[in-house]
């Protein structure tokens, strides 16, 4: 019985995050990240979390970013929370078809200290294809944008991958 519960809670279980970061490395909690999480987020979607020490503010405006390759192109989704939220959504690369870099619109939404994307499957983004070089970076952006400072950026890398649809 007991095996079976325990099969039953590691099934339930969140996925564990592809990347982490050292909390305390930038000044600002709201802009440093803490872990970036790629998961199913349905048919359609993939979903990543994007864990920051603070919850995004109104008042402290950043720029929240992910950046990964799947196939030959190179994708970056862009949750900007200042002064109103927009996701911007985009892919390049020698491989991949740019007259179509301009992909369907994502969604992202900051809830406490978790930044969600949720990132359309389309192209090379399909079920079984493994994701790789994740980057997630945090800057400020509007009235800092033209003198940021290093120590109020954050870059996290890893060399861990994921399987859409896994």
């Amino acid at each position: 019985m007991a095996a079976v519960v325990l099969l039953a809670a590691q099934a339930s279980a969140a996925p564990a995050p592809q990347l982490t970061d050292p909390k305390g490395d930038t000044q600002v909690a709201a802009g440093d990240i803490v872990s970036a999480t790629f998961s199913s987020g349905g048919a359609r979607t993939m979903r990543v979390d994007l864990v920051v020490a603070a919850a995004p503010a109104e008042s402290t405006p950043y720029s929240y970013e992910v950046r990964f390759t799947a196939g030959d192109c190179n994708y970056n989704a862009v949750l900007y929370n200042h002064p109103v939220s927009v996701l911007g959504f985009s892919k390049s690369g020698m491989g991949c078809d740019t007259a179509s870099s301009s992909l369907p619109a994502g969604d992202a939404a900051a809830s406490g200290s978790t930044i969600t994307f949720k990132i359309p499957l389309s192209g090379a983004l399909k079920k079984g294809v493994v994701v790789r070089d994740i980057t997630a970076a945090t800057s400020p952006s509007g009235l800092f944008s033209g003198a940021v400072l290093p120590v109020l950026q954050d870059t996290a890398t890893t060399t861990a991958t994921y399987t859409i649809g896994r």
